[in-house]
C-alpha cells in the first residue's frame, strides 16, 4: 500500500464522529433563529461541542422553520442516519408573530434526542445501537436538559414524550378552556384603478388603502380614489356654439372581504363587497349659455373579487376586479341657444373596475 494513502486513511479513521445539524429558514421566516445560533443553543444545553460535518455524522438532524398555513410559524425536525433511514419527525406549530418563542423549545428537543433519545421526554426516539454510540460522546458530562427549565408559553407547545415503538407525532397540548386570540393586522397600501362608466373613456385613478385584517375571519378596508380629469367636447346642434365639459371623479368606499381561500402558495383569493360615496366635479368652459361649475354625488355598491400574491409576511400584491352598481347616477346638462336642455354627460348605472395594488403590513 502506498505510504501516503495509508496515512490519509488513518487520518480519516481518527476524525471524531457525532451528530450533524442542518437548520433552514424558509421564505417568510428570515427573522427566525439562524443555523449558527441554533447549534450554539443546543451545545450550551449539552455542555460541550457535539456537531460534526455531515460526512462524519452518526445521525443527521434536519430542521426547518417557515410560516404556518393559518398564520404564525411552524417548525419541523427530522432525524435520520447516513443511509437515509428515518428515525422520527417532530412538528411544532406556533400561533404567534414572534418565531423566536420557539428557539428554546426546539433546542431542548434536539438536545434531548441526542442525549437520551427521548427517554427524558420530548426527544425523538432513537434505536439502541445509535443511542449507545451517541452516549459515548458525553462521557458522563452533565447537561442542562430539564424541560421544566423552559418558561411556560401558551403560544408554543411543550415537548411531550412518545413511545419508541410508535411513529413520531406532534406534541400533545394541555386542554385549555380559553381559545388563543385570533391575530390581527393593520395594513397600508396604494394602487391604481381603471374603471368604466365614470367618464367619456376609461377612468384612471390612484388609490390609497387602510385596512384591518383578522386572520381566519376577513378584512375591512377604507379605500380612497382620485380620478384624473377628462374632457368631453360638446357642440350645440342648434347653432355654432361649442364647449368643453371637464369631469373629475373621486370616491371613498369601504370594502369588506371574507376569509382567504388559499389557491397555490403564496397565492390566495377573497370574495368582497364594496359600498361607498362618489363625487363628480364638472366644469363647463366656452359655452355661450349654461357655462359654470357643478358637483354631483352618487352612491354605489357591488361585489368584488380579490386575488392576492404574498411573497413575504409583510408585503402583498393584489389584483381586484369590481362591479360597481350606481342606482341614481348623476347627469350633466346644458342649455342650447334655442332654450332647450341637452344632455352633456351621464354616469353609467353599472361599471367595471380593475385595480392593481401593493400593501405593507404595519403590525
Amino acid at each position: 500500500m502506498c505510504p501516503r494513502l495509508a496515512t490519509a486513511q488513518r487520518a480519516a479513521s481518527t476524525r471524531p464522529r457525532g451528530p450533524a445539524l442542518s437548520w433552514v429558514r424558509l421564505a417568510g421566516a428570515e427573522s427566525c433563529i439562524s443555523p449558527v445560533e441554533m447549534a450554539e443553543k443546543v451545545e450550551t444545553r449539552l455542555g460541550r461541542r457535539v456537531f460534526v460535518p455531515a460526512a462524519d455524522a452518526i445521525v443527521s438532524i434536519e430542521g426547518n422553520i417557515g410560516t404556518g398555513p393559518a398564520g404564525g410559524f411552524k417548525a419541523e425536525l427530522r432525524v435520520s442516519d447516513a443511509k437515509g433511514t428515518m428515525y422520527g419527525v417532530r412538528a411544532l406549530p406556533l400561533v404567534h408573530d414572534d418565531c423566536r418563542k420557539l428557539d428554546d423549545i426546539m433546542a431542548l428537543i434536539i438536545a434531548l434526542t441526542l442525549h437520551d433519545g427521548g427517554g427524558n421526554g420530548g426527544g425523538i426516539p432513537l434505536p439502541a445501537d445509535v443511542l449507545a454510540e451517541l452516549d459515548r460522546l458525553f462521557e458522563g458530562e452533565p447537561a442542562v436538559l430539564d424541560p421544566t427549565s423552559l418558561p411556560k408559553s401558551e403560544s408554543a407547545p411543550e415537548p411531550a414524550s412518545e413511545p419508541a415503538s410508535e411513529p413520531a407525532r406532534e406534541p400533545a397540548r394541555e386542554p385549555s378552556s380559553k381559545a388563543p386570540p385570533l391575530p390581527w393586522h393593520l395594513q397600508l397600501g396604494v394602487g391604481l384603478s381603471l374603471s368604466t362608466g365614470l367618464q367619456p373613456s376609461v377612468s384612471v385613478a390612484p388609490q390609497a388603502h387602510l385596512g384591518f385584517m383578522l386572520e381566519g375571519v376577513g378584512s375591512a378596508e377604507v379605500v380612497g380614489a382620485l380620478g384624473l380629469a377628462q374632457t368631453a367636447h360638446i357642440r350645440d346642434p342648434s347653432g355654432p356654439a361649442a364647449g368643453d365639459l371637464v369631469l373629475r371623479p373621486w370616491s371613498l368606499f369601504v370594502e369588506l372581504c371574507g376569509p382567504e381561500l388559499r389557491l397555490i402558495e403564496p397565492l390566495s383569493t377573497r370574495v368582497c363587497g364594496d359600498a361607498g360615496l362618489g363625487v363628480m366635479e364638472a366644469e363647463a368652459m366656452e359655452f355661450r349659455q349654461g357655462s359654470g361649475d357643478a358637483t354631483a354625488r352618487w352612491f354605489e355598491l357591488g361585489p368584488a373579487l380579490s386575488l392576492r400574491l404574498q411573497p413575504s409576511r409583510r408585503l402583498d400584491f393584489r389584483l381586484v376586479v369590481r362591479l360597481p352598481i350606481r342606482p341614481r347616477p348623476p347627469r350633466f346638462e346644458y342649455v342650447r341657444l334655442d332654450g332647450n336642455t341637452e344632455l352633456a354627460f351621464e354616469v353609467e348605472k353599472v361599471g367595471v373596475g380593475v385595480e392593481l395594488a401593493a400593501g405593507v403590513r404595519l403590525f
